[in-house]
């Protein structure tokens, strides 16, 4: 396999969905691209909800968290990129930054590794644990014998050996540090990168993005677009043409039962009761006609409802194994 690597940010929010969006897009990710994405590695609690490729990741990324931090509530941000050699040297390198607004802390997590050279962080694993090796060996009586590019040369070593790192971890854990550390003051923000957003923000009509960016930077952008309302046949044309618009409606739209429901039984890009407001929710019939189609939409119906399925499931259940009962006790009659 040949060797690659990509980075992307994405995010994971309750409520703010459409605003970190468009925050996102003001410094550069774009959603329509989305690299090889390996968040099966990354943890349920910061596993991204949407996220897009970045250009210039790392120079803007402590923006990002800066700008964010007083933005949003109840977001988790995160940064990801990945590189894996062929298969011959199966170099690994992954580098993770976790910002989470609530302790305003950003947690970096590197993991580097090379089964092929057996070294984590480019050193050799052996070297590293060299003495750690020598000292268990010598409590189980094996003989110690290093090569001279220090790699064990005995094949009852060398299983010690894999059996001793696999016991810490293997290389995975061994070559994976963390770290914690606290977002950029507003000192070393870069005003000339706010400014470029406070712009782009005002170009776009972000009224709610450009009033935060002024109350904290006290940066204003050089015009600002007000929102023309869209007609129901040109919404539904930016849907078809663009389906991340879909995360975009406006409040009254989401909580429209006639547009949502057209929406769904349509079935325009598997629209899903994600993108419904909350009064939309908790609406029997939107939330069934979305399931019919979006066997997903179930877990973004409101609690009330899903605890009604719930019970409903059960209940059906239950009818079923009291029928069996009694046509197993008719068949035993019938003997």
């Amino acid at each position: 396999m040949a060797s690659w690597n990509f980075g992307n940010l994405g995010a994971s929010c309750n409520k703010e969905t459409k605003l970190v969006e468009e925050v996102l897009e003001c410094v550069g990710v774009d959603f329509s691209i989305i690299n090889e994405s390996q968040t099966g590695f990354i943890s349920e609690e910061y596993r991204p909800k949407f996220e897009g490729s970045i250009k210039n990741k790392v120079k803007n990324l402590l923006y990002i968290y800066d700008i964010v931090n007083d933005l949003f509530d109840d977001n988790v941000f995160l940064y990801y990129s990945w590189e894996y050699g062929n298969s011959i040297s199966d170099y690994y390198n992954r580098h993770e930054e976790i910002y989470n607004p609530i302790t305003k802390k950003i947690i970096i997590v590197d993991c580097e590794y090379c089964y092929g050279e057996q070294e984590i962080f480019g050193k050799n694993v052996y070297k590293v644990l060299k003495k750690q090796i020598e000292d268990e060996a010598k409590k189980q009586n094996i003989s110690v014998k290093w090569d001279s590019n220090l790699f064990p040369s005995t094949d009852e070593f060398a299983d010690f050996c894999d059996e001793f790192i696999d016991s810490l971890g293997g290389l995975p854990d061994l070559g994976k540090k963390i770290e914690e550390k606290d977002i950029p003051s507003n000192k070393e923000v870069n005003k000339t990168l706010i400014k470029k957003i406070a712009d782009t923000a005002g170009k776009n009509g972000l009224l709610e993005l450009v009033n935060a960016i002024k109350e904290k930077y006290g940066v204003t952008p050089k015009t600002i677009k007000r929102k023309k309302k869209l007609t129901e046949a040109e919404l539904i044309k930016k849907i078809k043409e663009k389906p991340i618009f879909l995360r975009r409606l406006d409040n009254d739209i989401r909580n429209n039962k006639e547009f949502l429901l057209k929406l769904i039984k349509e079935d325009i890009l598997g629209f899903k009761l994600e993108y419904a407001g909350e009064e939309l929710r908790n609406d029997k019939e939107v939330v069934l006609e979305a399931i019919k189609r979006n066997a997903d939409s179930l877990q973004y119906a409101s609690d009330k409802l899903k605890m009604k399925k719930k019970k409903s499931l059960q209940l059906k259940r239950i009818v079923v194994m009291y029928c069996n009962m009694l046509v197993k006790n008719f068949e035993m009659i019938k003997k």
